[in-house]
C-alpha cells in the first residue's frame, strides 16, 4: 500500500513498486496559492478541444489555473482555431499555446513532456483533450498538494480502461526530479505508470485523487491503436528492466521535452 492506496493487487497493471530500496527523499514544501497547469498535447484533436477547452476555462475561472496546450503538428486547422478563439486567453496567460511543426506521428511521452515543459504552474496535470475539469477537480488537487507536496496525485478511478489512468498530477519539483515521462519508451502505453514507479523509488509518495470518471468525450481519437497491446507489453518490460537496474530518472542523456 502506498499512502493508503491499495496498489498491491493490480500493481498498477504491471508497474514494479516494491523491489528497490527508496532513495533519500527530497523535501518539497507546499506553496501558498499554487498554480495548477492542465497540460494537454494533441495531434488532430480539434473536435475534442472545441468541446472541452472553453468549458474547462470557465469551470475553473475562480482558481489559479492555466492550460498549457501543445499542438503536435496537427493538420486539422487547430492552429487557426486557437488563434481565432483563444487570443484573449493567451494574452491573459490563462492559456499557453505551443506548436511542434516537425512530428510525423504521435509519441505519448514526448507530447506530454512538451506540454509540461511550457507550463508555468506549481502542479502539472496531464489532461487528455477529451477530458473535463471543474472546481471540484481543483479543490481535490489543492487539498492533496497541501497534504504532501512530495507526492504524485493520480486521478485514476480505480477501473482499468475507462480513460482515467492517464490523469496524473505532479508537482513541478517532483516532475523535474524524476526526469518527466520516459521518452525512450515506445510511442504508446504505460508511460504514466512507469513515472509513478520511478517516483516511488525516489521517495515520492502516491495519492489517488480521482475526479469524475465519466466526465470525458470518447468519440474519435488521434492515436493509431494498431498494435497498442504489443506496445504496452513492450513498455512494461522496458520499465521493469529500468527499475531493476536502478534507472529511476528518465531522459538523462538528452533531457525531456526537447
Amino acid at each position: 500500500q502506498l499512502n493508503g492506496a491499495d496498489l498491491s493487487s493490480a500493481q498498477l497493471n504491471g508497474a514494479d513498486l516494491s523491489s528497490a530500496q527508496l532513495n533519500g527523499a527530497d523535501l518539497f514544501f507546499a506553496k501558498t496559492n499554487p498554480k495548477i497547469s492542465f497540460c494537454t498535447g494533441v495531434m488532430n484533436r480539434l473536435p475534442h478541444l472545441q468541446k472541452t477547452l472553453l468549458k474547462n476555462i470557465e469551470a475553473t475561472k475562480a482558481y489559479n489555473v492555466e492550460f498549457s496546450i501543445l499542438d503536435y503538428n496537427s493538420s486539422d486547422g487547430f492552429r487557426e482555431w486557437m488563434s481565432q478563439n483563444m487570443k484573449e486567453h493567451i494574452k491573459s496567460g490563462k492559456v499557453t499555446y505551443t506548436q511542434e511543426t516537425t512530428a510525423k506521428s504521435f509519441h505519448m511521452a514526448k507530447v506530454k513532456n512538451l506540454a509540461h515543459r511550457f507550463a508555468t504552474g506549481d502542479i502539472l496535470v496531464s489532461l487528455d483533450g477529451d477530458n473535463y475539469v471543474d472546481a471540484e477537480t481543483c479543490e481535490k488537487l489543492l487539498a492533496a498538494y497541501k497534504r504532501n507536496p512530495n507526492s504524485i496525485f493520480h486521478g485514476w478511478s480505480g477501473t482499468w480502461q475507462d480513460g482515467t489512468c492517464g490523469r496524473l498530477a505532479v508537482p513541478t519539483d517532483v516532475f523535474h526530479k524524476v526526469g518527466g515521462y520516459d521518452e525512450e519508451l515506445l510511442p504508446y502505453g504505460f508511460e504514466e505508470r512507469d513515472l509513478i514507479a520511478r517516483a516511488h523509488h525516489l521517495g515520492v509518495q502516491y495519492q489517488r485523487v480521482p475526479w469524475k470518471a465519466g466526465a470525458f468525450e470518447l468519440a474519435g481519437d488521434h492515436t493509431n491503436r494498431k498494435g497498442e497491446h504489443d506496445l504496452n507489453a513492450k513498455n512494461i518490460h522496458r520499465s521493469h528492466e529500468n527499475i531493476t537496474h536502478g534507472k529511476f530518472i528518465a531522459n538523462l542523456t538528452h533531457g525531456w521535452g526537447a
